[in-house]
């Protein structure tokens, strides 16, 4: 099941940050992160059936992400999830962004999915079951880390995961990555593997406190396969061909 560990105002240096693994089928693996739009504002991997995405970061100063209720029956004809978040990244700011996003569930139908989105002001939290026409905000509480899996709504996360006083940014995320990467905590790793599916990609976006992109960071394979290499968007100023955002 896909990871999110989520952290507002939890660090001296960084209002905002997020590190997300995700756990899917093998053959839905995404790649490199990639511009969204000819004016290479927001950033995300796609997933290679769909075109859509798990997560993602805007210029702008916000990031966008969600995982799947795994209980949740998909209704027929529904709409990709993924495309809810590259929607919500191409608006202006986060604030647009939650207009569009109840736009869309107005106007389409989606699978269950547990979506979150985030600014320097704080995290918002939307449980959406199957058919959902309507998202409903829940600010992520402050200051801990909170943790989001496709089982169950946003809670607190294990105190291993919690950020220590002694740490910045940087050192929380590159202690997040060493303790997913050891399967920890033992009774409930992050890092999964089975014979069909496993984790597949990871993240961490840190969001300083005036809206600066501080630190984006992905990988590609399991957290205890792979490492998490720094993302120069400025570097991936082209949109992917072939993917014009339609629903």
């Amino acid at each position: 099941m896909c990871s999110v560990l989520l952290l507002s105002h939890g660090l001296p240096d960084s209002a905002l940050a997020v590190y997300f693994i995700r756990d899917e089928y093998f053959d839905r693996a995404g790649g490199s992160p990639q511009a969204l739009n000819p004016e290479a504002t927001a950033f995300a991997p796609l997933e290679p059936k769909q075109g859509g995405s798990w997560f993602g970061f805007s210029l702008s100063g916000f990031v966008a992400g969600l995982v799947n209720r795994q209980s949740d029956p998909t209704p027929s004809a529904a709409c990709s999830r993924g495309h809810l978040i590259r929607e919500v990244l191409l608006q202006a700011n986060l604030q647009d962004g939650i207009l569009r996003l109840n736009e869309l569930l107005r106007q389409n139908v989606y699978g269950g999915c547990r979506l979150f989105v985030g600014d320097t002001t704080g995290i918002w939290y939307f449980d959406l079951p199957a058919g959902s026409r309507q998202a409903n905000a829940e600010i992520v509480a402050k200051g801990k880390t909170q943790i989001l899996r496709h089982l169950a709504p946003v809670q607190d996360a294990a105190p291993l995961f919690q950020p220590r006083a002694e740490e910045d940014g940087a050192a929380w995320g590159t202690r997040m990555n060493q303790v997913v990467a050891a399967h920890q905590p033992e009774h409930n790793p992050l890092c999964v593997h089975d014979q069909n599916r496993g984790s597949l990609n990871t993240a961490l976006i840190r969001i300083g406190s005036q809206g600066q992109i501080q630190q984006a960071a992905f990988g590609q394979g399991a957290p205890c396969r792979g490492s998490l290499e720094a993302f120069d968007w400025l570097q991936a100023s082209q949109p992917n061909a072939g993917l014009d955002g339609r629903l």
